[in-house]
């Protein structure tokens, strides 16, 4: 049985041709930068980008199951500017001596192609994991609480006459557990 190829792969494949792009401008092109013709060469984030880019196809072919993480660390090493794929560096940041810290704007506009690629499977796995990390009362305690406001409320109705529950109740006046126990007391008295 053949495999079919996964969508996901297509932006990897135009990174493929990028690269190879570009280490034909390192050996034998020129790149014009503020209007000056200038020789490349390749340096340690290109060779870190054709790394991570392997990896990815590796992954691919052998555990298409992680191949997603694969893209995921390629695009991120590649938007903070730890690999790159083109010839030149394009990004936007700022610097301090020796240190810059920058963003790349064409990883920026892969990492949007990618997710809209992927758009409803990392939108499930966002909210799934939001879901998963967010704090959820614990059911039992969540009740007594609940009985124990509700409580409150009637204690404070037990004083109100018939009249003033009736005008509570028909004029939706309080909410929630207020409401419930002010219709309680109401059709306690009524029986």
């Amino acid at each position: 049985m053949r495999k079919r190829l996964n969508i996901n792969l297509l932006p990897l494949l135009l990174l493929v041709v990028v690269s190879f792009y570009t280490v034909y401008t390192a050996l034998f092109g020129t790149v014009y930068l503020a209007g000056e013709e200038r020789n490349i060469s390749l340096d340690p984030h290109h060779y870190t980008g054709f790394a991570a880019l392997a990896v990815a196809l590796v992954l691919y072919g052998v555990r298409s199951k992680y191949f997603k993480y694969g893209v995921l660390l390629l695009l991120l090493l590649w938007m903070v500017g730890i690999a790159n794929y083109l010839p030149v560096s394009l990004g936007v940041g700022v610097g301090f001596g020796e240190l810059k810290i920058s963003l790349q704007l064409i990883a920026l506009v892969f990492m949007a192609v990618y997710y809209a690629l992927n758009r409803n499977r990392a939108e499930k796995k966002l909210s799934g994991f939001l879901a998963s990390i967010a704090v959820k009362p614990d059911s039992e305690k969540a009740e007594r609480h609940r009985r124990e406001d509700k409580e409150k409320f009637r204690q404070t109705f037990k004083l109100y006459s018939t009249e003033k529950l009736q005008t509570i109740v028909q004029e939706r006046k309080l909410v929630g557990l207020a409401l419930e126990a002010a219709q309680e007391l109401l059709s306690e008295r009524i029986k």
